[in-house]
């Protein structure tokens, strides 16, 4: 990454990564539409008398008409265990009832049927696997990383079981814990798409990064339009330098039609990195119609365009802006536009719209620095000092711009020969946040002062 990128990647002003950590991949291995996971969720409802609770007679014989009723028609099962199940009850009638309102997607009273399956025999390994499923089909990894972990300390350890506490792990930010699940998932099920994929995603997030980009070439290749991994795979090339090969990736998702808001952006910051704001441009403004894109992260690409005086660019991001989302953004957004717009307008030497613009702003919102320190540098342009010095005073004033103002005073005074003032208000910049360069410029602004007794 070269250093001009590096400091704007610093200055938060680009996002080069696609949320590594906090979008994790959806599972494939537990969902519905998974035969493998059907089959294997069927299967569970078989009892081995070891591993799961007695029958007695009556209840062997319950089963049996349950049996084409679980098949045929699971409401009529439910209803049938419902009335059958009593205190004294096998807990193997709990969890069948679990399982069945699990499949019919009654996640609260698989809930309830599980746990009283558990009450009624603590070792069902099948119960704590299948409640740890449902908890991480619902979102609560907690509570499925108690049932999962319950699950292993019985004696049940399989690829699923440890692909599941591994994604789990992931989820609640502990990288370092799921990548050991899943290498260990990966030893009973070394083909396994979501435990790779998993593996993958914990690589990128301890910036092992060549690892993953290798492990994601063999996902890649079996699944070449699987758009999640092109991606995934781009956050790695980023993380080591190679952000072209990173826009080789996103493009070929925007080609299959799949970009998300974060994904344009971040090609578009690719491109301006290499000084090509017109192509940015292109991607920030397909940005804008997808729902992803948050209004901060698209503050800050317009703030990137303004920073390299991309000023075509800026303008028609602007434009874009308004007429895709201008009825959504906030009076604060809707300022710091104008005030951007004014930039364009500076910047391309329509100073006298620029000051319209700003002064509407400095109307309506006093207090907006950026605004009143913009209106001061215009008036020092048009040589009219006092009112130059009165908005340079008054961004002293707002905070966020106290430090830039009085530099950008100080520069005044200096093109003034005012070399003592000057020195003043840098002293006064440096107390409150000291910067290197700005330290280099009042050594050279002393010494002019002391020059001038």
């Amino acid at each position: 990454m070269n250093k001009l990128l590096s400091k704007l990647v610093a200055a938060g002003l680009f996002s080069f990564a696609l949320n590594a950590q906090s979008a994790v991949y959806e599972l494939e291995e537990i969902s519905w539409d998974n035969p493998s996971f059907v089959k294997a969720f069927t299967g569970s409802y078989a009892f081995d008398t070891e591993k799961t609770p007695s029958i007695n007679s009556e209840e062997k014989a319950l089963f049996e008409t349950l049996t084409p009723l679980i098949a045929n028609n699971p409401q009529e099962a439910i209803a049938t265990l419902t009335t059958a199940i009593t205190p004294e009850s096998s807990g193997a009638l709990d969890y069948t009832l679990a399982n069945l309102h699990f499949q019919a997607g009654n996640t609260a009273e698989a809930i309830s049927a599980y746990k009283a399956a558990l009450d009624k025999f603590p070792g069902f390994a099948r119960a704590y696997k299948n409640l740890g499923i449902l908890y991480v089909q619902s979102g609560d990894f907690e509570n499925a990383l108690s049932a999962l972990l319950k699950t292993a300390s019985l004696g049940t350890m399989d690829g699923s079981l440890l692909g599941l506490i591994g994604f789990v792990y992931l989820n609640t930010g502990e990288t370092a814990s799921a990548l050991d699940a899943y290498r260990l998932a990966l030893i009973f099920e070394p083909d396994s798409r979501d435990w790779k994929l998993g593996k993958a995603q914990c690589l990128i997030n301890i910036g092992e990064n060549k690892e993953a980009i290798s492990l994601l070439d063999e996902l890649i290749s079996a699944n070449p339009n699987d758009t999640s991994l092109l991606m995934l795979q781009a956050n790695a090339f980023i993380g080591e330098g190679e952000e072209m090969k990173a826009a080789a990736n996103l493009q070929i998702v925007n080609e299959l039609g799949k970009s998300t808001g974060t994904s344009l952006t971040l090609l578009g910051d690719i491109f301006i990195n290499r000084d090509a704001p017109d192509l940015a441009v292109d991607y920030y403004i397909a940005s804008l119609s997808l729902d992803d894109l948050s209004k901060d992260r698209l503050m800050r690409t317009i703030r990137a365009l303004a920073i390299r005086q991309a000023w075509s660019e800026l303008d028609q991001l602007i434009a874009a802006t308004r007429s895709a989302i201008g009825e959504r953004l906030s009076p604060e957004e809707e300022t710091t536009l104008l005030n951007y717009e004014a930039q364009v307008a500076m910047g391309t030497n329509d100073d006298d719209r620029a000051a319209s613009i700003l002064t509407e702003v400095v109307k309506s919102d006093p207090l907006n620095g950026q605004a009143l320190l913009l209106l001061a540098d215009y008036y020092s342009k048009q040589n009219e000092r006092e009112k130059a010095v009165l908005y340079y005073e008054r961004a002293q004033d707002v905070e966020e711009t106290e430090v830039e103002a009085l530099i950008q005073h100080a520069r005044m005074l200096v093109r003034e020969r005012d070399f003592a003032e000057a020195a003043r208000l840098l002293g006064r910049a440096q107390s409150i946040q000291p910067q290197n360069n700005v330290e280099a410029f009042l050594v050279k602004v002393e010494s002019a002062a002391r020059s001038m007794r």
